[in-house]
């Protein structure tokens, strides 16, 4: 490795001292990675094609051609502490954010307000913004709000569908993000573009110069999350409630859910905060980040991260009193009630009463501000809650007139209506059966794709998230990128089966069944609005057998036990070099 002299020395010790070990040299890169101990990862949706190789549980480096040399080297580290879960949400937040801005260049209105995010006179055309995107450099520097009224408009596709929201809840659409990067590759100098595509099988978008080529990459960065749950028994049981809940319980884990293309694209991610580092402290160095070869791990041991689940018991947790219960048939004739006037009122000002809207709202289906329309009853139903702040005046004649009337005790019963999440058949692998693509070349590829033949119970995953890199490499991945189908409606009446309700002496625990009992459960324990101090273990709900057992006046205790949690770790390696200026 070069030299380095004092002064460089401790601006490097400030940036890489604490998180980092020094690597030592080594002779030379090789341009394709071979590892008779490494398992290769073939979570793509082609056979016999590596996205990611492991040793000991480590994504290290992979088929791919090293873009720089050894011998110019000053120094590597290596970082200490596996990326986690939280880091990894970082890099998707940045590229969610960077597609934002993206948005917003292109489409606001005004040029002056778009030149904040970008660097273009503000005297630019419209046209240009939206047609020469590529040569606009992103302001990080000007900060923004989703939830600014002139931005909401734009960036609304940005958000998941609303058949795909827990009750109206919008969350960002992760799934549609790409990572887009160009790399520089060395190790085709001299190379004609025939050797190239013989090498990848298939043609590759490439940009020559006379020392390296430059090949652009786009990596979706989609996190598959509810891997833990391809071995729960019933919905919200343990397993179940920590996938649902796995950005709260696993943030400082290692990361898990993603492939190696994705690891390698955080690498690229993150060799462009440490470049501005070493730009701020003024060093004479570039900075290339990628993950580890073989021999800079060979040493650790096996990674094996393990889930600690306390022992717990449920027996008082899974009761219900009757008190409870009263509590819960009040709650929802009261929502029933809510529903009927207001959907049956005549005067619809008076009806707009029992709803929660806003005068004035963002329709999505526009992609514009309205003003609330007072007969649209169904659609307003269907975009804002039920207002349970407004009483309920029985005097009042119109209201008094509908309770006395033949439709409402009719219409008028106790039925619960509720979500919940198939975390279980969200995280299986589908099935599969195999198809011949020939991508134009004579060296044919086997493709999964997915097999709606057969009836297993689940679906089968269907989205493909991603196309090519620009090496001709499959980024598809097999993912349920929609929630829909995993998201179950229940509507049940939950009026328990006894003439009267039950007496002192009694306990609703015998008279309800087991669907009813769930609902009130998913009532009382919302799994979508927990708070910062919460306990996970509170949503595990109990399965029909163990239900059986709670009616029977019977406990159910668990033992404390340990979960394997399911990630490919990977740590990162910085690569030092004389900047380009020296």
């Amino acid at each position: 490795m070069g030299q380095i002299d004092s002064k460089d020395q401790k601006k490097l010790n400030k940036i890489f001292k604490d998180d980092f070990s020094v690597l030592p040299s080594i002779g030379d890169y090789s341009p394709y990675f071979e590892c008779q101990e490494c398992i290769m990862d073939t979570s793509m949706v082609y056979l016999n094609r590596v996205n990611g190789a492991r040793y000991n549980n480590q994504f290290v480096l992979h088929h791919d051609p090293i873009s720089f040399d050894s011998k110019q080297e000053v120094l590597r580290f290596i970082s200490n502490a596996y990326v986690t879960n939280a880091d990894y949400q970082e890099f998707q937040d940045w590229t969610r954010d960077s597609i934002a801005r993206n948005l917003i260049i292109r489409y606001l209105f005004d040029d002056e307000d778009a030149a904040r995010f970008g660097s273009f006179e503000s005297t630019a055309a419209e046209g240009f913004r939206r047609n020469s995107r590529r040569l606009i450099s992103l302001n990080w520097e000007h900060r923004f709000y989703y939830e600014d009224q002139e931005l909401v408009p734009i960036l609304a596709i940005m958000y998941n569908k609303p058949s795909q929201r827990y009750y109206r809840q919008r969350e960002f659409d992760y799934s549609n993000y790409k990572y887009q990067y160009t790399g520089e590759y060395t190790g085709f100098k001299g190379l004609k573009y025939d050797s190239v595509v013989q090498i990848f099988h298939y043609t590759p978008d490439v940009a020559w110069s006379s020392n390296a080529v430059k090949i652009k990459n786009e990596v979706p960065v989609f996190r598959i999350k509810f891997e833990m749950a391809k071995t729960s028994n019933h919905l919200r049981d343990e397993r179940s409630v920590i996938a649902e809940l796995d950005e709260r319980l696993f943030n400082e884990f290692p990361v898990h859910g993603i492939d190696g293309f994705q690891a390698n694209a955080f690498c690229n991610w993150k060799s462009k905060q440490i470049q501005a580092k070493l730009n701020d402290a003024e060093l004479p160095y570039s900075a290339v980040v990628t993950l580890p070869i073989k021999d800079d791990v060979v040493n650790e041991p096996s990674v094996s991260v393990n889930f600690e689940i306390e022992g717990r018991d449920y027996t008082e947790q899974w009761n219900i009193s009757n008190d409870d219960y009263l509590e819960f048939m009040q709650s929802v004739e009261d929502s029933v009630l809510r529903e009927f006037l207001y959907m049956n009122l005549e005067e619809d000002f008076l009806a707009a009463r029992f709803l929660d809207h806003p005068e004035y709202y963002f329709s999505e289906p526009d992609l514009e501000y309205v003003d609330i329309e007072f007969s649209d009853r169904d659609i307003n139903r269907e975009l804002f809650s039920l207002n349970y702040k407004r009483k309920i005046k029985r005097k009042d004649d119109a209201v008094q007139e509908l309770l006395e009337s033949d439709d409402y005790k009719l219409r008028m019963n106790s039925m619960f209506e509720y979500c919940q999440m198939d975390a279980k058949g969200y995280g299986l692998d589908g099935q599969f059966k195999e198809k011949i693509m020939y991508n134009g070349t004579s060296t044919p590829d086997t493709m999964w794709v997915p097999d709606n033949s057969l009836n297993k119970g689940y679906l089968p995953k269907s989205g493909w998230i991603g196309k090519y890199n620009r090496l001709g490499e499959p980024l598809a991945k097999i993912v349920h990128a929609d929630l829909q189908p995993f998201m179950i409606i229940i509507r049940i009446d939950i009026t328990p089966d006894h003439e009267s309700y039950p007496s002192d002496d009694e306990s609703i625990m015998e008279f309800i069944t087991y669907d009813q009992a769930l609902a009130y459960y998913y009532w009382k324990t919302k799994i979508k609005w927990v708070d910062e101090e919460f306990d996970w273990q509170d949503y595990v709900l109990p399965s029909l057998e163990e239900f059986e057992i709670i009616q029977k006046k019977g406990k159910i205790v668990k033992n404390q036990k340990m979960l394997v949690y399911p990630a490919s770790t990977f740590k990162y390696v910085v690569h030092l070099y004389p900047s380009k200026a020296e």
